[in-house]
């Protein structure tokens, strides 16, 4: 597994693990976790969890697009505020909410793989509330930027 480094900032997140030119890059599924009260410990659990999850729940064997491994997931992670909950009887510890990439038979198993990747986050974490969200964009475009790229 590769190093997780947890920062914090307006936009803080996991640095994922780097894709050399030529490799296949992807650059989804992206998942997103808005922490609000989970303890370091337990945001890193869940963290480190995650690629795999995303990855086995959302894999479809029968076509190679669609299979995903562990160092395709890019986690970032942002600090929730309480000014984002509405209401205290709907307090969130924590949110997951994952974008992948449209596949037909992708989206015909969407709530298997998301039900697969809450089970995963309930077994590692404390009895908390939370709520993990899956999409499947119609359409969306990747653009990388990299260092050796001319102006």
């Amino acid at each position: 597994m590769s190093p997780i480094a947890l920062i914090y900032s307006p936009f803080s997140y996991i640095i994922p693990p780097t894709i050399q030119i030529g490799e296949r890059s992807s650059a989804m599924p992206l998942v997103t976790v808005r922490n609000w009260y989970l303890s370091e410990s337990e945001l890193r659990n869940a963290v480190e969890v995650l690629p795999d999850l995303v990855s086995e729940a959302l894999t479809v064997p029968s076509n190679p697009d669609a299979e995903l491994t562990p160092e395709d997931i890019e986690v970032f992670v942002e600090r929730g505020d309480t000014a984002d909950i509405h209401g205290l009887d709907n307090c969130q510890t924590f949110a997951v909410t994952v974008e992948a990439m449209y596949f037909p038979k992708r989206a015909a198993m969407i709530q298997e793989a998301t039900d697969k990747i809450r089970q995963g986050l309930v077994e590692i974490l404390p009895a908390t509330r939370a709520f993990v969200w899956v999409t499947l964009p119609a359409a969306a475009g990747f653009a990388e930027i990299h260092p050796t790229d001319k102006k």
